[in-house]
């Protein structure tokens, strides 16, 4: 799957048509494998996940309550408002989950543990963005906790903050690149 992990500087993957092998056997069972895993982590009929308080301190609430002379039906009433509460926040994080199409980027990016073992996941307030292999590098502590991370994101000129694109404009004409002619400088990619 040539397009998953494209050559070393090859940015024009999304303008070209790329090499495929003669047999996509390989892609197939890529595709199908990663559906499978989605469906196991992200169930679209049914939540995936359940929000429950802690045991020992709904125990320890409960008692706390029963010294302060708490009824046993004032109890049930608070523990099931509370299962409700919790019901609420699962179905709004799913609804959160469909409406940001981080179903979509989760397979993506299953996509690329399959081929390549390692993906980089970003949580934006607009939803998920996936780093691939060569788009991103991870400094790990000896227990392997992340401690920094680099990432290289692909921009259009235009798109850019004036300041950042004042700043590679003087890179340009310091380096005799400058471009005259306004739409081919907008529609151009800048790797950041």
């Amino acid at each position: 799957m040539p397009y998953l992990i494209p050559d070393d500087g090859d940015t024009t993957v999304q303008h070209r048509e790329l090499d495929l092998p003669w047999s996509g056997i390989g892609g197939m069972g890529v595709n199908n494998l990663a559906a499978r895993l989605l469906l196991a982590l992200l169930p679209p009929t049914g939540g995936f996940f359940r929000l429950t308080g802690d045991e020992l301190d709904n125990a320890m609430a409960e008692a706390d309550l029963r010294q302060r002379g708490a009824k046993e039906a004032d109890i049930a009433q608070l523990r099931q408002e509370i299962e409700k509460g919790l019901a609420v926040l699962e179905r709004a994080v799913g609804r959160e989950i469909e409406v940001t199409n981080d179903r979509v980027a989760l397979f993506e990016a299953l996509m690329h543990l399959i081929v390549g073992g390692v993906v980089l996941l970003y949580r934006r307030n607009v939803g998920m963005k996936v780093f691939h292999l060569r788009r991103h590098v991870l400094l790990r502590d000896p227990m392997g906790a992340p401690v920094e991370g680099v990432t290289c994101e692909t921009y259009l000129y235009a798109s850019l903050d004036p300041k950042l694109r004042n700043v590679l404009d003087e890179v340009d004409n310091r380096d005799g690149k400058s471009e005259q002619d306004s739409s081919r400088r907008d529609s151009r990619q800048v790797d950041v």
